[in-house]
């Protein structure tokens, strides 16, 4: 049981240091703020000296001067926005089978003088367990090799490819292109670390879906909910540098040391930040700000015109990281539709996107509906005569005792 006397004693504790850390993210806000104002005024070189730098730190590239503002162009009468999000129940290696159900939700908002809502899922089931098919066909035969459990790095990846590719079914089926909305970033971090052959098979499966929305001119947008990236943060780090190149490991090795070896870099003053919080304090509800191109390694795989490139977008509420691929951010008429529009949905969802939170509430498995999906699995089992194992571990979370 939970010792709440000790959590409040704790609680006392951490509420001192978030006070005490105030005055300093002010002074850093401040800070920034000065860095940003000369960076706009010097970007080209600060460009160039960016693609230059050695740290350890992921950089952006800057697409123009990156101060300023952007007001939001006046969103359409008429226009649909399409939206998945996707859940799912995946078995371990406790459970009675090596299976997986995954759920994807979707939600299509067609505005109108007569508006109206298409909100579904699409759950499917998979067995990896002495499935041949599955063992030889595109992800699913790399999903189960670790201790005889699905991989959750892996499934994460292919659970999100599902959700792209539903996307792009969705919008081919559209006489318009829409505003096409994923939860999550466009980039595929995880992939970066994978073995060759999952890679290709995911990049393919990627890749393919985004050309068929570009086919569509149906504008893709990865939707990042309180970012916590600091490219942009980092930039103006960069930009402080006084060394002919940032270096960091050359010209600064004692930043990584404790004290009393510790020596604070020239560079340092706003890195208790996140981008989130440099443009809450420089953009008004709605606007938008500079468009800037990721620098993340694994984009090295995508197509020239996949790259993906973001934008930061105060939407009343929050601040969100809004990630795009270059072909829409490179065609003007498309980056502002995308601008009004998600600006439109965060507004009409109270800060958030209406079609991402339906789409959301159609894809999510609650506790209760596992419990029930591994209660028909062993009856069906059962029906058909299969012998039924499971852990004592698995019975164990099923029982309670005290």
């Amino acid at each position: 049981m939970l010792d709440f006397r000790h959590v409040a004693t704790q609680l006392q504790r951490f509420t001192i240091e978030v006070s005490e850390l105030r005055p300093k993210r002010l002074a850093a806000l401040e800070e920034a703020r000065q860095r940003m104002e000369k960076a706009a005024a010097e970007w080209q070189s600060l460009h160039q000296r960016l693609q230059s730098s050695r740290t350890s730190w992921l950089l952006p590239n800057l697409l123009g001067a990156p101060h300023g503002s952007i007001a939001p162009p006046d969103a359409p009468p008429v226009y649909t926005a399409i939206a998945v999000d996707g859940s799912q129940i995946v078995a371990d290696r406790h459970d009675i089978l090596l299976c997986y159900l995954l759920n994807i939700g979707s939600a299509i908002i067609r505005y109108r003088p007569d508006p109206h809502a298409e909100l579904s899922s699409l759950p499917s089931l998979s067995l990896l367990e002495g499935n041949e098919e599955a063992q030889t066909d595109g992800l699913e035969g790399f999903l189960g090799a670790e201790q005889g459990a699905i991989l959750p790095r892996r499934f994460a990846v292919y659970r999100f490819l599902s959700e792209i590719e539903q996307l792009a079914n969705l919008a081919e089926q559209e006489k318009e292109p829409p505003l096409l909305m994923a939860d999550g970033s466009l980039i595929l971090w995880p992939i970066e670390s994978e073995a060759p052959h999952f890679r290709e098979h995911a990049l393919h499966r990627f890749m393919g879906a985004l050309e068929r929305m570009q086919a569509k001119r149906a504008p893709i947008v990865g939707y990042i909910s309180a970012p916590q990236s600091r490219e942009v943060i980092n930039m103006l780090r960069v930009a402080r540098c006084p060394h002919p190149t940032t270096d960091c490991d050359r010209f600064c090795p004692r930043r990584l040391r404790s004290t009393p070896q510790y020596e604070e870099p020239a560079c340092a003053g706003v890195e208790v930040l996140t981008d989130a919080d440099l443009f809450a304090a420089l953009l008004q509800p709605g606007e938008r700000s500079a468009l800037f191109g990721s620098r993340s390694k694994v984009l090295q795989f995508y197509g020239e015109k996949q790259r993906i490139h973001f934008f930061y977008l105060h939407t009343g509420v929050e601040i969100a990281r809004i990630e795009l691929p270059a072909w829409v951010a490179e065609d003007g008429a498309l980056l502002a539709r995308v601008h009004a529009l998600c600006y439109d949905q965060a507004r009409k969802g109270a800060g958030y996107p209406v079609a991402l939170a339906e789409a959301h509430e159609q894809a999510v498995v609650r506790t209760a509906e596992r419990e029930a999906f591994f209660r028909l699995l062993e009856a069906q089992l059962v029906a058909k005569r299969v012998p039924v194992e499971s852990t004592r571990k698995a019975m164990s979370k099923r029982i309670r005792r005290i």
